[in-house]
């Protein structure tokens, strides 16, 4: 999430504590990307039926639809289609899909954890993303190895609440390094390291570990 205050970073990590999260597993992503497109008509064909599972396409219009929940003004405000999507999908699950597409990064892992929604990854390659942010990935999310992709919800399922909630503890504590702060209405400075300052920080160190 970029351009929020402090105040409106506080508040985005209290709702993502207290969001009822009423499905068990989200997926958000187009049926066919690269090298992809296989383990994505699989992950769809497992989530085809499941009531407490949701699967969403990005041109879809679930961005605009009307909806029981109310978000804050903050998180909508100006926000393109696909960020309202993450918000209204991720926000309310525990699980959320994220396979590899063109490339083995992408958005959805960032707002997976943003909204407290535990990502689970089909490439191992994926962990060694973003480290200067996330530096312990397997804390954060799931790694299914492949020849487990078609029992993901098997898995899922059999995780113990407290083992879940063990992740979800693990990512509010992440969240703040993703974060790409404002400026505080009062003109105040930020007194909380950004996305931007970890990315800082983490070119600076590995500057300092080089050869003189």
């Amino acid at each position: 999430s970029s351009g929020l205050n402090d105040t409106e970073c506080n508040a985005l990590l209290k709702t993502t504590k207290t969001s009822d999260r009423n499905y068990l597993v989200s997926a958000v992503f187009h049926p066919s990307k690269g090298d992809s497109t296989g383990l994505r008509t699989t992950l769809m064909e497992l989530l085809r039926g499941q009531e407490d599972c949701v699967y969403s396409d990005p041109d879809s219009d679930i961005a605009t639809r009307k909806e029981n929940h109310s978000y804050p003004n903050y998180l909508l405000y100006d926000k393109p289609k696909e960020y309202l999507l993450s918000i209204k999908v991720y926000l309310h699950s525990v699980f959320s899909f994220q396979p590899s597409g063109l490339s083995i990064s992408r958005k959805g892992m960032i707002d997976s954890l943003a909204m407290g929604c535990i990502p689970v990854f089909f490439d191992e390659r994926q962990w060694s993303l973003y480290h200067w942010h996330i530096p312990e990935w397997e804390k954060v999310s799931i790694m299914i190895k492949p020849e487990n992709h078609g029992r993901v919800l098997e898995i899922l399922r059999g995780m113990s609440k407290k083992m879940i909630q063990e992740y979800q503890r693990n990512i509010l504590r992440v969240m703040p390094r993703l974060f790409l702060r404002s400026g505080n209405e009062e003109g105040t400075r930020r007194t909380v390291p950004d996305a931007f300052d970890y990315a800082i920080t983490g070119v600076l160190n590995q500057a300092m570990r080089l050869p003189a």
